[in-house]
């Protein structure tokens, strides 16, 4: 996007005053933000690409980094502090924050939600109990029609390190293949353990399961120790198992 936009900008920093500079130092800041997020401040080489190299390079020269007004390493921290900050929201806004969706074989559908906070974080708001964390992920995928519904954190260990979990959640038959063929093919490459001791691994068979779901309701949770897979990785991977399942059973 910057690139698109770079000529443009360009020629209308041609007529640039005092006011104006103070516009672009600001626009400028702004989109810093998603790519500095995105790539850990660069930082993350897995997810930085030669675009948002050149991209940085050009929108910090649009900013007075000389001085102590601007630096980098602080406006990333100011950013992701706020980013983090999700205290005051309630967990259907917390899953709703960062979230994406896919149609798969025209009619099976995925969506997938990034939250800062690990798992525990979750369950505190739902008053540390497992059923009713799930029956809010049930519900939140049910109001979207969703077959497949996938939940991933991003969080700080307590060593600093960076830490995932990935949350599975199926509302039918075809979500529930699409898991297990998740499971299998994928465990190895995104490095999946299980997490809390098979706490949120549940399986219902009639209407009295979590959320009130029928048969193919599944959730299975996992640490994934393979960090450098984000959802740019692991979002084909679950289209490609929500494909798979749908197609074989239109077959």
């Amino acid at each position: 996007m910057i690139e698109y936009c770079k000529e443009g900008w360009n020629a209308l920093s041609k007529y640039s005053t005092e006011e104006t500079a103070a516009w672009d130092e600001e626009l400028a800041q702004l989109a810093l933000a998603p790519i500095l997020i995105d790539t850990a401040n660069l930082k993350n080489t897995s997810e930085v690409t030669p675009a948002d190299t050149e991209a940085v390079k050009y929108l910090e020269s649009k900013l007075d980094t000389s001085s102590a007004k601007f630096n980098r390493d602080d406006y990333f921290d100011e950013i992701s502090t706020a980013k983090a900050d999700i205290g005051q929201l309630s967990i259907e806004e917390i899953l709703r924050k960062d979230y994406k969706q896919w149609t798969e074989s025209d009619s099976a559908n995925l969506g997938i939600s990034s939250v800062v906070k690990p798992l525990p974080f979750l369950l505190k708001k739902a008053e540390r109990a497992e059923s009713a964390l799930l029956d809010s992920i049930c519900n939140f995928a049910a109001d979207r029609k969703l077959s497949l519904y996938a939940l991933m954190t991003t969080a700080s260990s307590e060593s600093g390190e960076l830490a995932r979990e990935l949350l599975v959640v199926s509302l039918d038959a075809i979500g529930a293949e699409a898991i297990a063929a998740l499971e299998q093919n994928a465990a190895e490459i995104l490095g999946l353990k299980s997490w809390g001791k098979g706490v949120l691994d549940c399986q219902g068979d009639g209407a009295g399961a979590v959320g009130g779901q029928q048969h193919g309701w599944r959730s299975r949770a996992w640490v994934q120790e393979r960090v450098e897979n984000s959802r740019k990785e692991v979002g084909p991977l679950l289209r490609k198992a929500l494909y798979n399942a749908a197609t074989s059973a239109a077959a």
